[in-house]
């Protein structure tokens, strides 16, 4: 948004988490399908293709290369076993708090090393900031 907040948006990224994990859990309880899970996820990566797009034209950069330095292939296997979870869930009769807690793991093992930073991240949402 180019505000230059780090804490607004890393907020703004936290509510929209907690939005997310709280409508798709409503729409699995009403449905009873876990098919918006997927859609979620088709909905994520059609929004980074399009601001890739955007600063594509803007900056004249490859998305490729973008996406390769700014850590993308994590991303991408994140997708990937996002999808096998749907897959999973829709295909068989599994418990979904098994195929979380896969996920969970998964993602740790993925994303452990930056796990730190994340954490000091989140930590510094809640520190008052400097004055002067």
């Amino acid at each position: 948004m180019g505000t230059g907040k780090a804490k607004f948006l890393a907020l703004v990224q936290l509510i929209n988490l907690i939005g997310v994990a709280v409508f798709l859990f409503i729409g699995i309880k009403l449905t009873g399908s876990y098919v918006g899970i997927g859609g979620y996820s088709l909905t994520i990566i059609l929004g980074n293709f399009l601001i890739l797009t955007y600063i594509k034209r803007t900056v004249d950069i490859s998305r490729f290369s973008y996406l390769a330095d700014a850590g993308g292939i994590k991303l991408i296997i994140q997708f990937v076993m996002i999808c096998v979870a749907f897959i999973a869930l829709h295909n068989f009769n599994l418990n979904p708090f098994i195929v979380a807690s896969g996920l969970f793991v998964a993602w740790l093992l993925l994303f452990g090393s930056n796990l730190k930073n994340y954490t000091d991240i989140l930590l510094n949402l809640f520190k008052p900031a400097k004055q002067g």
